[in-house]
This record gives C-alpha cells, structure tokens and sequence, in this order.
C-alpha cells in the first residue's frame, strides 16, 4: 500500500540545464460611453494583460556561528536557478452616471501569477569547508496565485440638502496560494579543483522531500460616508462622518511528505544512487523494492491554521477652509478589532505548541481612539505650510501571529510567527513647507517624527540553529528625519533650446531611529538599543525625463539608492544582519510614430547590481537578479 501511494506522486523532477527563450507580454484594453439618454450615460472599460518569462539569478547564502570575537561558518550555500513566470489579470469597469449628482461604478479584477523556481545548490558545512566533499541540494518550486475582487461604489450629491455629499461601497475578495508540489533532494558529491562535480550520490540520510500546500482568504469590507458643508461668511466648513467594516478569513494547510530510501553506494544496487531522481524513483523500482522505498510523513512543524480577523470603524472629521488663506482639520477615529489564529495538527486539533500558549493566547481583542489634526497656511500664491500631527496602529499580518512556519517569498529565509505579539500604536509630528510655481516645477521640505509603542521586530531565535527567524516585540522605538522632494524643468540653462524639454525630478529623505528590546526566554538580542529593522538612515530617487516639443520622443532615466539597513537582529554576540546599499538605475524610451502608435525599449537594474547582506564584515546572502531588456510595441484606435 505504502508503494502505491509513492507511485502515484509526480517523480518526472530530474533537474537540466537549457537555454531560455526571450520573454513575452502583451496587454489588450477596449472601452467606450454610451449616452443612453440626457441624464444617463453608461461606461465600460475591459482589459486583459499576460507576461512570460524566465528570470536567472545567483545566490550566495552563509550562515553563522560564535560572537564578534571568535565567528565562523557554520554552512555556506552557491546557488544558481530560474524562475519561469506566468502572470495574468484581466478587469471589467462599469459605470452610470445619473444626471450631474449621481454616479455607481462596478470593478472587477482578477490575478492569476505562476511561478516556477527550479534551483541547483553547492553547500558546504563546517565539516566540509576546503574539502573536496560537498552536498549539491536541489530545488523545484512551483507555486500559483490568484486574486478575484469585486467592488461597487457610488458618489451622490444632494442639492436639496445644502449639496450635501454621501459615498457607499461594497467589496468582497477571495485569493489563494496553491503550491501542489514542490520537491527538494541532495546529493553527496566529490568536487574537483574547478568546483564541479565528479561524482556524486543521492543523500539518503536527509531524504527527498515534497511540500504540499494550499492558503485561501476570503475579505469583505464596506462602508459609506456622509458629508455636510456649511457657509459662513470667510470660511467653508465640511462635516463628514462614516462607517467601514472589514472581514477576513484564512485557512491554510501544508503536508511533508519524504521518500525514505534503504540503500547505500556500497549495496549490490548501490550504483542507482548515482542516477538522476527521476530513475532512482522509478515505477520498476518501487513496484520491485529495489530501493527499499518508504513513504513517511516529515512533518517537523505546525504548519496548518484557520484564522478570522474583523474591524469595526467609525469616523467624524471637520476641514475648514477660512478664505482660501488657512485650512484646519480635524478628526478622530474608533476602531474595534477582533482576531483569533488557531494553528492545527495533522489530526486537525488546535494546538498548544508543547505547551507553551494557552487558548487565550491565539485571540485578540482590542480597541481604541486615532486623533489627526492638521493645519495649513497658504503663504503666497506659491507657497504654503502644512503642520499635522495623528495617532495611527500598525497591526502584525495573519502570518505574524501564526505559530508556523513560512518563508520569505524574497530571500527565502525561514520565519515563525509569535502568538504574543501586540500592535504597535505610533504618534506621528510632521511639518512642511511647499513651493509650487505657475509653470509647474515644485520644491517641498518637511521634518517628522514618529514614536513607536512595541515596534515589531525580527530576531534569530536562541534554540535554533541556522537562519530562522521570529518576530517580537521591542520595547519601544522612534524614528525622525527631514525630507526633501522636487521638480525643477531645465528651460532655465537655455531658453528656446532643447533644454526646454527636459526636466529633474528626486527626494531625499535623511534621519534616523532607535529602538529598545530586551531578551527573554527565545531571543538574546546581541544589540539591545539599534537602529529600526528596514530603516536606512538615508534614502535618494532623481530621474531625469525627456519629452520632446513634437510628441514623438518621451525617456526617463531613474536613479534610486538606499543606505545600509537592518534585515533581521543578531543573537548571542553576533552583529546585526545589514542589507547593503542597492545602486538602481532603469532607463525607458518610448517612440511615438503616430497618435495610435507607440515603441518602448526598457531597460532594468543597468549597472548589474547584487542585493547583498553583511554579518560581522562576512556576506551572508547574495543575489544577483540580472538586468533585464524589454521592448513594447502598443496600438491604440
């Protein structure tokens, strides 16, 4: 019984190399408006876009051990793969327009994305560093997204009412992860001086494993606002009070599943070890027990959970113009939120995770008041300040609080979520000072300042080894800085030459933050006080655009680079991990040889660089996403 069940598994995942073909996209939208009488009129708009390709790339992973005086490798990792994607979306809008007062829309999206990551890795652990033997680990990982949303919405004047102002809307989305079969399997190989195998043999003491898994979500938010305005005799106040309502549900299961195999290179049938997966696992040899083939379960985690989340809100605000000089606002918020996530074992209990959460753990239930006011103060015609200041919550994702496993869908690090996590209530101080000229070039600076309650944080845990990751709570944090953005065209250096066609836009954002955190029972936080994980004291964006005074030439140029930043916190004396500065530039081009008809050649990531991490001065993650060219030819009539 045990081999029929093997059998009907896929076992057609040997791993070769061969060339990709040139990616494809293609986009395809049609529209119109119907006057169906004096006092309704009746849009729609349908669109369709599809995009496939294969993206290469290399990645470099290390993992380490010790503190800041004595480190070293514990496992080291040089892989190379693609990933083959296929993306589809498709949308419908509707609209009626009754008279000038009324309007309903209806918008209708669906997603569909495929990826398909096949993977070859060297690793090395501290046994076999500078050793000929190594494992080769392959990857096959295949995974489909989907998202279908519906909206209505409607926008009524009431000008029997004082042109009064009442917005309603309705919506309800479903989406789904389904990964039906992703395999991993290593071999044990002899290296020669070159790095590459000269022979190798299946591993069997770390088994081939697959991963079935499926994640579905169902949300549905409503909602409606009213707004009532009131004329004095300097100033135009409006009044606006709303509700909005939101649910989500989530259920999501995963089955492991190893193929246990009782043979060895020295056995009489040794030497199929050799062979590639897919004739190792063939039908011959699992009908005649060549290979002493047994299917077991290799769950290690809890890794299926249900969860329900629900937010009640209501509003009222006031916005006072006083003659088109000054702007005051002012509102405030309610909010009654409910969660429960309960994480369930294979003989669908909920569980308690060894004992370490009770029931209570797994729900939340909180609610609270979010002030804003703000205040503006138009200076001249150009210029204006703007002064605000709120209170807002940052609430952990399903995924956050789920004790279970799942990974990073960018790096592929291992996290855990934390029952005991709390939201993060942050009181926001922000001032700014605007220019807007008349022929539109534009300049803004601002300072802010944002104090975090429990800012959450991802930590390596004490108890585990390699890279695995857990979010907690720190104490409390802050982050400041200034900002800077503008828009300046470049008609200043040469009046009537082609300078006139070109312009400069960018921001800067420059500051810094701070949190605390202690270690507890999991975690030994190596730096107790550190800057904010993902905050980059400094982050620059300039493009510089072209368009040409006949319509037929248009090209940007973008430019974006961060400053070193914290990807996860260090334990037990090992430095924090730091993603490294990214240098962006893509450039596009669009050619425009008539009204209808446009060429575009993009370019992407054209300095070819790598996102990199750094612990202790050591690179411990790599990946080189390649640069990527795009040409687009488009019609329109």
């Amino acid at each position: 019984m045990n081999r029929e069940l093997a059998l009907d598994m896929y076992r057609d995942m040997a791993v070769k190399t061969d060339s990709t073909d040139p990616g494809f996209r293609g986009d395809i939208a049609i529209g119109d408006r119907f006057d169906i009488s004096d006092d309704f009129v009746f849009g729609a708009l349908a669109a369709y876009s599809y995009k496939q390709q294969a993206e290469n790339y290399t990645k470099y992973e290390v993992e380490l051990d010790g503190d800041s005086e004595q480190t070293q490798i514990e496992n080291q990792k040089d892989i190379i793969g693609t990933d083959s994607i296929v993306q589809m979306s498709a949308m419908l809008n509707l609209g009626l327009e009754i008279g000038y007062n009324h309007k309903i829309e209806t918008f209708t999206t669906y997603l569909r994305d495929t990826s398909d990551d096949v993977s070859v890795g060297i690793e090395e652990t501290i046994d076999t560093l500078g050793e000929p033997n190594a494992l080769q680990v392959y990857g096959i990982d295949y995974e489909e997204r989907t998202l279908i949303s519906n909206q209505i919405k409607g926008h009524h004047f009431i000008e029997v009412f004082n042109d009064a102002e009442f917005n309603w809307m309705f919506s309800d989305a479903s989406s789904e992860r389904n990964a039906p079969n992703e395999l991993s399997y290593t071999y044990n190989v002899i290296l020669d001086e070159a790095n590459s195998p000269i022979s190798r043999n299946l591993n069997t003491q770390d088994a081939p494993k697959y991963v079935y898994s499926n994640l579905q979500d169902d949300s549905q938010n409503y909602g409606w606002d009213f707004a009532y305005p009131l004329q004095f005799d300097d100033a135009l106040m409006k009044v606006k009070v709303g509700y909005q309502y939101y649910e989500r549900t989530r259920e999501s299961y995963a089955t492991r599943l190893a193929f246990d195999v009782d043979l060895s290179p020295t056995d009489p049938n040794g030497a199929l070890l050799s062979e590639e997966f897919d004739a190792i696992f063939s039908d011959d040899n699992i009908n005649n027990n060549t290979i002493g083939l047994e299917l077991k379960d290799a769950s290690t985690d809890t890794e299926d959970y249900v969860a329900a989340e629900k937010n009640d809100a209501g509003f009222i605000s006031v916005d006072v113009d006083f003659d088109d000089v000054w702007r005051f606002y002012a509102g405030v918020r309610y909010e009654d939120f409910r969660r429960v996530t309960l994480p369930i074992t294979p003989e669908g209990e909920i569980s308690d995770e060894g004992g370490r959460y009770d029931l209570a753990d797994y729900a939340i239930a909180e609610d609270g008041w979010f002030p804003s006011m703000s205040l503006t103060w138009k200076q001249t015609d150009t210029t204006q300040w703007r002064l605000g200041a709120s209170k807002t919550i940052v609430r952990p994702d399903l995924r956050e609080v789920s004790p279970v496993r799942f990974q990073d869908p960018v790096t592929g690090f291992d996290f855990f979520g934390n029952p005991e996590l709390a939201s993060s209530d942050i009181y926001n101080l922000d001032v700014r000072w605007e220019y807007y000229s008349d022929e539109g070039d534009n300049f803004s600076l601002g300072a802010f300042y944002k104090d975090v309650d429990a800012p959450i944080e991802p930590i390596q845990r004490i108890s585990e080894a390699g890279r695995q990751l857990k979010f907690y709570n720190a104490e409390s944090g802050y982050v400041y800085g200034l900002e800077a953005e503008f828009l300046q065209t470049l008609d200043f250096i040469s009046e009537g030459s082609l300078w006139e066609d070109f312009f400069v836009a960018g921001n800067l954002t420059i500051g810094d933050s701070e949190i605390t955190i202690a270690p507890n029972g999991e975690i030994d936080p190596t730096n107790n006080k550190r800057r904010m994980t993902g905050h980059s004291a400094w982050v620059a964006n300039v493009q510089l655009s072209y368009d040409s005074s006949n319509s037929y030439h248009s090209a940007t140029l973008v430019y974006n680079v961060f400053g070193e930043r914290i990807a996860y916190g260090g334990r037990g004396g090992l430095d924090d991990v730091y993603e490294k500065p990214f240098h962006s530039l893509d450039f596009t081009y669009s050619f425009f040889p008539t009204t209808s008809m446009a060429i575009k050649l993009k370019a992407k990531n054209l300095l070819g660089e790598t996102t990199e991490y750094e612990q202790q001065d050591i690179q411990v993650y790599a990946k080189d996403p390649g640069t990527e060219y795009t040409l687009q030819f488009s019609y329109e009539y």
